[in-house]
């Protein structure tokens, strides 16, 4: 969908923003999730210089890569790079979405659209998806575990799972009870002579 298309409205159309570095299941869901709100799917990738603006770093895969990356994954109906400058907006002018979708931990993004939303001419419904697996599933647990022969997503499984097992661990204790206020054998021993001593 090129700008001049964008005249030529193909039904409903979701936008989506994200980095995009490096594709996982999480991401899937989110495509998925979004795709289904409407007929057309646009997924708009951050420009380095705004991911270094806003993360403090850059991402490991070029802008160029991160698009072909998310262009093969046949999810999304159109691929396109965001606005080089940060609040811009322009993508969403050239474009005017129906819905813009954004993942469950784009709080800020959402904080930034529902403060500038009525720039944008057509006001677009705002809706945030459901996560997915996001202890195991996010970017930056993923990129985290990388190293090593276990995969991110399945140290984090088994670091959940392994710490849950010690917790119940340490609930589960043996209770001791006391029987007859007994609780030494000289104790016992005592409370039998005690005993004798009565009945006779």
């Amino acid at each position: 969908m090129t700008k001049k298309s964008a005249q030529k409205r193909p039904g409903k159309i979701v936008m989506i923003f994200g980095t995009f570095d490096g594709i996982h299941d999480g991401h899937r869901n989110f495509l998925a999730q979004a795709k289904a709100l409407g007929n057309y799917l646009i997924a708009v990738v951050t420009p380095n210089s705004v991911v270094r603006a806003l993360k403090r770093r850059l991402p490991r895969i070029k802008l160029a890569g991160r698009i072909d990356i998310l262009e093969r994954e046949m999810i999304a109906d159109a691929v396109i790079a965001g606005d080089e400058a940060v609040g811009s907006w322009e993508v969403i002018k050239t474009y005017r979405p129906d819905v813009i979708a954004l993942g469950y931990d784009q709080k800020n993004l959402r904080a930034v659209l529902g403060r500038d939303r009525k720039q944008f001419g057509a006001v677009p419904r705002i809706v945030v998806l459901n996560p997915h697996q996001p202890d195991v599933l996010h970017s930056s647990i993923l990129f985290k575990n990388r190293a090593g022969s276990v995969s991110g997503a399945a140290s984090a499984k088994i670091f959940c799972e392994k710490s849950s097992a010690q917790q119940a661990k340490r609930k589960v204790r043996p209770v001791h009870k006391k029987r007859s206020g007994i609780e030494t054998k000289k104790e016992k021993k005592n409370f039998h002579k005690t005993q004798a001593t009565e009945t006779e």
